[in-house]
């Protein structure tokens, strides 16, 4: 396997990520992509492969999200227009990382009964995550090309 720093997988690798999947119709597609992947090896190694992927950027935005303290996803949440669950986040003390591991349940629970609330905060959370290494190095080569006119 190239560029692969164990050349050994086993079934289990990369099926952590859809572990949680409750649906039988997802349960079934991964079943049988399971049993495909024990046939074709190529398509053993592309899967195995997207599946170390998507584990890295879910353990990029965790690490980013470790930066955000409860005031930070405050300030975030006020600037997306969700003022209602401000009391909320700040009583249970909810920082970056824990937004980032809360799931449905985990929301709905912190009162955010709105399906489409729960959807916005993650997702805008998410993107504000990702943009946060850009927007960083962007100002540290404008801050560079300033200093060095």
């Amino acid at each position: 396997m190239e560029g692969n720093e164990d050349s050994t997988v086993n079934d289990s690798d990369g099926w952590d990520l859809v572990s949680s999947a409750d649906d039988d119709d997802v349960s079934d597609s991964v079943d049988t992509l399971k049993k495909q992947m024990r046939d074709d090896p190529h398509l053993r190694e592309q899967v195995l492969s997207l599946a170390r992927t998507i584990q890295k950027e879910k353990d990029a935005l965790e690490e980013l999200a470790n930066g955000y303290t409860v005031d930070d996803v405050l300030e975030f949440l006020h600037s997306i227009k969700m003022d209602q669950y401000i009391q909320t986040f700040r009583d249970e003390e909810i920082d970056g990382t824990l937004l980032v591991a809360a799931g449905e349940n985990e929301l709905m629970d912190f009162g955010i009964s709105r399906r489409f609330h729960r959807f916005k905060i993650k997702f805008l959370f998410k993107r504000t995550l990702q943009s946060t290494p850009t927007t960083h190095a962007l100002g540290v080569v404008l801050d560079f090309l300033a200093a060095n006119k």
